[in-house]
This record gives C-alpha cells, structure tokens and sequence, in this order.
C-alpha cells in the first residue's frame, strides 16, 4: 500500500515512500496541478494569498446601514430647498429693513421776503443779514419730522445755522463733516430749543439725531441771518431753558455784560474762527468784556431776570 515501507528486497518506486500528505482540491487556484487537480497546503498560502478575493461583509445587528444612492440625492434636495427658503427669507428682511430705515427726506420751509418765520425772531436789518451770509453762508430753510434715532443728510454744504429741535426735553443732534467728524453737537433743553451751529472743520454733511423710539420730534435748519439784531435796550430770562441768540454787527471792542436776578447767566460768542465763553456766572453781575468785530453772534442763556449787553456800534 502506498505510504508502507517496504519489506526484504521488495522493489517499490520512489514515489511510494513519498509520504501521504492532506491535499485539497481547487482546481482555480494557481500553483494547482493540473493533471492531479491538487496543491498542498503551503502551496495554497503562498500561491493564493494576495489574489482571493474577500467574501462580502455583512454589517453586524443593529449597525448604522449607509445611506442608498436614493437617500442621498433625496437629502441633497431638502438641502438645496432649505437654502433656498432661508435666501428668500433673508432678501424679505432686508427689503423690509431698507423701507424702515430710509433716510428722511428734508422739507423746505417757506419764508416771506427772504425773512424768518415769526417763531424765530423779528427780522435784522437787510444789510446785516448780507454780511453773516457772506460770513456763515446761507441756504433754504429745511425741516425734518421723526422719532428715534436717526441720520439726516444736510442738502447743501453749510459752515453755520440755527438748529429749532421740538419735541422731548433731552433729544440730541450732533454735527458731521464728510469725513465723519464730529464738528458740534448739544441737547435740547425743553420742548422747543433753538442752538447754533458753527461748524470749523469744513461744511456739515450729516446730523445725527438721538431720541426715545417713541417719542416724535421735529428738527428745522435755518440760516444763522434770521436771528435778530442784538437789542440795545438787552432783555429777560427765558423760562424755556433756551439761549437766545443775537446777530452783532459792530466794531467790536470792550462791552458791558449785566445780570439782575438769582439764578444762573452765561454769554457767549461765536464768530467764524472760535466760541469765546465771556461770562458764567450766578446771580447779580456787572462785568466788562472785548467782543471781537463783527459779524458774529452772541448768545444769552438767563432763565430769570434783566440781562444786557452794551456794546460799541
């Protein structure tokens, strides 16, 4: 029998000595004998490693399944929508957003011969007004209603102005050039103040306006021509809180100041080149100060009493 070892003189062929090993068939492999359809084991690891190819894994229970190719192009859709819907939603916010913040147009307020309106004061005399509109410059007056907070745009290039805001005690506006600086700013002192403005760093491009979202208020631009001629005979506090403001055209030159009451008086002048605070001061006062040349404008701020200015024509 094959595999035995032979006894006595017995002729047997080498191949019977061979010793029987366990042998496999797989006829696709290669390494395989083709006429014996078999390969050893260790020719089936060496011949057959890197080229049989892996059996297909079956994901193990309750494993997350990838996605099919449908899922994928049915998720990519409900993307392509949602962003879709938010864009759309987002161009409603800012249409809506541009409609409530438009800028406020200006309205031009009607004058009748080239004078103020009554609220402002009695009209200076003709030549006067010529020479602060040579020196502040003119434009037509302008008004502006609102609430909140908001930014007007100036309509022309103005260096100087009576600002009339009316509306709640405590409204701010502040003066901006074209690049942005602040050239003046104030806050109203009652429900109807009247401030200059002069700006010194170029023409005013933009107010900016600050209130309670609630609360209304109106804003009017005028020439600094429309205020009325200093009085000789000087005149009474004001109970609004306002300072009341003068055209001076004279020579300038030292000038008396007097007060009679008990509370607080403050004089100021403004020309085109600086504000000079002349007088603050509590009480009955008599002073003496050198105003500049004209034109220029002063302003009184006396809530009670007699005030005066006695200056050189």
């Amino acid at each position: 029998m094959s595999g035995e070892r032979p006894r006595g003189d017995e002729k047997v062929s080498a191949r019977a000595y061979r010793r029987k090993i366990r042998t496999y068939r797989q006829p696709s492999v290669r390494g395989a004998d083709p006429d014996e359809g078999v390969a050893t084991q260790r020719g089936r690891e060496r011949g057959t490693k890197s080229q049989t190819k892996a059996p297909a894994r079956t994901p193990a229970k309750g494993a997350p399944q990838e996605p099919s190719e449908r899922s994928r192009v049915r998720q990519r859709n409900w993307l392509i929508a949602a962003l879709l819907a938010v864009a759309l939603m987002g161009g409603g916010l800012l249409v809506k957003t541009q409609l409530v913040d438009a800028p406020l147009e200006p309205t031009t307020i009607a004058t009748s011969d080239g004078g103020p309106q009554p609220a402002i004061g009695p009209t200076a005399p003709r030549e006067l007004r010529s020479r602060v509109d040579q020196t502040f410059g003119t434009f037509d007056a302008v008004t502006w209603s609102g609430s909140g907070n908001q930014t007007l745009t100036v309509p022309e290039a103005i260096t100087g102005a009576v600002v009339r805001t009316r509306g709640t005690p405590g409204t701010t506006w502040e003066a901006f050039n074209s690049d942005d600086e602040r050239v003046d700013y104030t806050w109203s002192s009652s429900d109807d103040s009247k401030d200059v403005l002069i700006s010194r760093r170029g023409p005013v491009a933009a107010l900016k306006v600050e209130a309670d979202d609630a609360e209304a208020w109106t804003l009017e631009l005028w020439p600094l021509s429309v205020l009325p001629e200093l009085p000789a005979e000087g005149g009474v506090g004001d109970d609004s809180r306002s300072p009341q403001c003068f055209l001076y055209g004279g020579a300038g030159g030292r000038a008396e100041l007097s007060y009679e009451g008990e509370d607080y008086a403050s004089f100021d002048e403004y020309t085109m080149s600086d504000k000079t605070s002349l007088l603050g001061e509590i009480g009955t006062i008599v002073a003496t100060r050198a105003l500049r040349p004209g034109p220029s404008v002063l302003c009184v701020e006396v809530h009670a009493g007699r005030w005066r200015i006695s200056a050189p024509q």
